[in-house]
């Protein structure tokens, strides 16, 4: 992704991902500066293809995913979702900023999005935009990459 494809794309994806949170996890996110150096243990990967290709990653700590997990299930922070319940919750809400995301990008484009099999390695440093949020619960990492 160029330089310029990143600055026109990156308020997109903020916008996208801010907007899937407040609906369904009643949670604000604030932009950080920079990108977290780590991936967090928590991650989910979509891939997506048609008029353009390519991944959307989102990647947390375990904290920051259970309480996503247990905003997005209407659960009580201090229940205890099964760890497979935070991985689901995590790629769901992928799967939905991501299609947010691309409709907004190309509205009259086609895509199918697949979300991945668990632990998803992380793109390639360098070739995907990437942009990490502050959320109540923790940080939350969002990876874009066009093939």
């Amino acid at each position: 992704m160029t330089a310029t494809e990143q600055l026109a794309i990156a308020p997109i994806l903020e916008h996208s991902l801010r907007q899937t949170l407040e609906i369904l996890c009643f949670s604000e996110a604030e932009t950080l500066p920079a990108a977290s150096p780590h991936f967090g243990s928590v991650t989910a990967n979509v891939n997506f293809s048609g008029d353009r290709s390519g991944s959307l990653q989102m990647a947390a700590e375990p904290s920051t995913a259970h309480a996503l997990t247990a905003a997005f299930l209407g659960l009580d922070v201090s229940s205890e979702p099964a760890a497979a319940q935070s991985g689901d919750a995590l790629r769901e809400l992928a799967g939905i900023v991501c299609g947010r995301l691309l409709s907004t990008v190309n509205p009259a484009a086609s895509f199918t999005l697949q979300v991945a099999a668990r632990n998803s390695r992380a793109p390639k440093s360098g070739s995907a935009l990437e942009q990490t949020y502050r959320l109540p619960s923790g940080d939350l990492r969002v990876a874009l990459q066009f093939s």
